[in-house]
């Protein structure tokens, strides 16, 4: 009988240190799946502040045919309403962001046959009737400052620089390079900016 007791007393002891020592790697292990859960709901939310490449940074200037240097990068992008975009510019390219609705084949019937910018790059300049209130923003010329102040060479326009817009409102904004040959080789994106539930 003795030998039974003490089984039933180191089984005891092995549930109960097996308790003690499982019981602290569980609530770590669950305060971990907390703790990531929460990270993942955190990421999710903040969508408020975003970056996207506009031009693959290598500054490879061609006359037209460059697909790998002129894209968008993400295709699509996604912020919260309110938040920013901050539009990282490697190079030579020019910024159009249209409102919602406006679509890239809407773009076909303003494309010149020649040259080097489908619409007018200083913003003194009035763009077409019929585009300009499909525009929500019009970016850095990259060929200097408007006719009223000085070229701006050092640094240029041109170079690598960063470009914050903000968006306000929900929907689907069609962003472009201004940059006739650019836009040709596909360098146009899509931000989608979502309500803030």
């Amino acid at each position: 009988m003795p030998s039974r007791r003490n089984a039933a007393v180191l089984t005891s002891a092995l549930l109960a240190t097996s308790a003690a020592l499982f019981t602290p790697a569980a609530y770590a292990d669950d305060k971990h799946q907390d703790r990531h859960h929460d990270r993942r709901h955190d990421d999710r939310q903040d969508q408020s502040n975003v970056s996207a490449a506009f031009g693959r940074g290598l500054n490879t200037t061609q006359p037209q045919g460059n697909p790998l240097n002129n894209a968008i990068l993400p295709k699509w992008i996604e912020v919260d309403a309110g938040g920013v975009v901050n539009f990282a510019l490697a190079g030579f390219h020019n910024i159009i962001i249209f409102k919602p609705g406006f679509r890239r084949d809407d773009l076909d019937a303003f494309i010149p046959a020649s040259g080097t910018f489908i619409f007018p790059t200083d913003p003194t300049v009035a763009l077409p009737s019929a585009i300009e209130d499909k525009v929500y923003y019009r970016g850095i010329n990259p060929a200097g400052g408007p006719s009223a102040t000085p070229f701006v060479g050092n640094p240029s326009n041109a170079s690598n620089r960063g470009e914050p817009v903000s968006f306000l409102d929900p929907g689907i904004y069609l962003v472009i390079c201004n940059v006739r040959p650019h836009l040709l080789d596909g360098m146009y994106a899509y931000v989608r900016v979502k309500r803030n539930d």
